[in-house]
């Protein structure tokens, strides 16, 4: 079964020397998956092998893929182990598109695999390196140094921190503003 996927990321204005295959390259492919757990991971010039555990399901699988840069420096992954068979990503128009491949059907691999929880994660870490606002450099800095390096866990569990953190500073800042308001 084959289906194409719309990322709705134009790729028109791209920064000089954006390179998509690269970006996506290694571990950082795997890991944009929001459930996925990497137990190990071996890459072998262009082969890959990664064992890895669903962090919803508590399923654990293996991936074997060979990764390939296909023409305008986009990948395309051809898997020899695992539920699909080959991803293949092309722009039509300007727009970035997935063409997913499996021997399975695909409204099963978007249910349980997270098929499309992944293409999301892709696209959205593309997003980054399209812009150069501070905004996106942050966030591409964070995404680097700091989320992609955190299991599935560890990043549900920082950022129930920072988002009580953030409820925190809130609070103490209404506080302020109310001890300073009521006290003239």
């Amino acid at each position: 079964m084959e289906k194409d996927y719309n990322l709705e990321l134009s790729l028109e204005a791209t920064p000089q020397g954006l390179d998509v295959a690269r970006l996506l390259a290694g571990e950082t492919l795997l890991r944009l998956h929001p459930h996925w757990f990497i137990e190990t991971f071996v890459q072998e010039a262009e082969t890959i092998t990664a064992d890895l555990r669903d962090y919803a399901s508590d399923e654990r699988f293996r991936l074997r893929y060979h990764y390939h840069t296909v023409s305008d420096d986009l990948p395309r992954l051809v898997f020899e182990e695992g539920p699909l068979r080959e991803i293949r990503f092309y722009l039509q128009g300007a727009e970035l598109h997935a063409r997913v491949c499996s021997d399975h059907p695909l409204a099963v691999l978007e249910e349980r695999f997270g098929l499309l929880l992944w293409l999301r994660g892709l696209r959205e870490y593309i997003r980054l390196y399209l812009g150069r606002s501070p905004n996106t450099l942050f966030f591409r800095f964070l995404m680097n140094r700091v989320m992609l390096r955190m299991n599935p866990s560890q990043r549900k569990i920082s950022i129930m921190i920072a988002k009580i953190t953030v409820v925190e500073m809130l609070l103490i800042l209404a506080l302020v503003i109310g001890f300073v308001y009521f006290n003239r």
